[in-house]
């Protein structure tokens, strides 16, 4: 029988990427997305893993994670620059999209 743990993606509402669902990645593979506000379990064999989320034009930075057997392991995501209506808008305005983080919740 495979020993199994947890990886949850949790991701707040930003303003200005609201209406963009990320893809999450695990292990270099594509295994769902998150909608903005919402929260998603993966089910994953004990080991190391790799983890992202992005879209189709950015990336976060891969986050290294050990998960043990019956292990809950949480990541949040953060879209830098989209926290407000205004700093939406002044991101947009110059360029700067910003880079899905994700952090990794200890509880």
């Amino acid at each position: 029988m495979m020993k199994n743990g947890t990886v949850r993606i949790m991701r707040n509402n930003e303003w200005g990427a609201r209406d963009c669902k990320l893809r999450v990645l695990i292990d270099g593979t594509k295994v769902g997305e998150i909608a903005s506000n919402s929260s998603k379990d993966f089910t994953v064999a004990v080991g190391e893993h790799n983890v992202q989320v992005g879209d189709l034009v950015f990336a976060s930075k891969p986050m290294s994670v050990p998960v043990a057997e019956g292990q809950l392991v949480k990541f949040k995501v953060i879209v830098p620059g989209h926290e407000t209506m205004m700093a939406s808008v002044i991101s947009c305005a110059m360029l700067n999209i910003g880079r899905p983080q994700l952090e990794r919740v200890r509880t």
